[in-house]
């Protein structure tokens, strides 16, 4: 699937969700940052303020109902049980057999199982495990 990226940012201090348009790449990592164009100047300087948050990359995917899926969003798929959006290594299995895959997936909170979410085209976006951590409870 080909998107252009998207991000959402977790501001940790202010427990606040947010759409940076804008990263900075450093050597310490990618940030994302707050335009702030500065309007009681002449020329076109752009400051950035760098700030204390988790970064989540758009799956390029969306829920039953529209909505943008992002690592660490909290889902019901149709298959039952509550996953959490990830990305990365993990195996995906059929009937017979697990096989190794990477990329994004679904982890269900209770048994850890996961699912690769290209083979996941229904499910339903309920929270996140930023603004609602006990919904990991429920599981």
């Amino acid at each position: 699937m080909n998107h252009l990226p998207k991000y959402r940012a977790w501001h940790k201090n202010n427990q606040v969700m947010w759409y940076p348009k804008i990263l900075k790449f450093t050597v310490n990592g990618v940030f994302p940052c707050i335009e702030d164009k500065d309007l009681d100047s002449d020329d076109d300087t752009i400051v950035y303020e760098q700030v204390n948050n988790v970064l989540m990359e758009w799956t390029g995917k969306k829920d039953s109902s529209g909505q943008d899926a992002y690592a660490g969003d909290i889902i019901r798929p149709v298959y039952g049980g509550v996953g959490v959006i990830k990305f990365g290594e993990h195996y995906t299995s059929d009937d017979y057999y697990a096989s190794p895959a990477y990329g994004w997936y679904s982890e269900k909170i209770k048994t850890k199982e996961t699912t690769s979410l290209a083979q996941t085209d229904e499910f339903e976006i309920f929270g996140n495990v930023h603004q609602n951590p006990k919904l990991l409870e429920q599981g």
